[in-house]
């Protein structure tokens, strides 16, 4: 689970969104947020990492 506190985190002080506001963010929607932050801080692009694949196709599924 260290990924996704670090991506609450992550969007919480970027945004200065609420807990609420981060935990009512689609994952999908938020994955692409942490790129677009990531990029915009010149952070190569890598894409999703196999367990954030696995995590949107358990979710499309469901």
């Amino acid at each position: 689970m260290g990924w996704w506190l670090s991506l609450v985190d992550l969007l919480a002080s970027e945004y200065g969104w609420t807990l609420a506001d981060v935990l009512s963010t689609p994952l999908p929607q938020a994955l692409v947020l942490r790129e677009a932050i990531a990029q915009r801080n010149g952070a190569k692009a890598e894409g999703l990492t196999l367990l954030e694949r696995q995590l949107l196709i358990n979710l499309q599924s469901s």
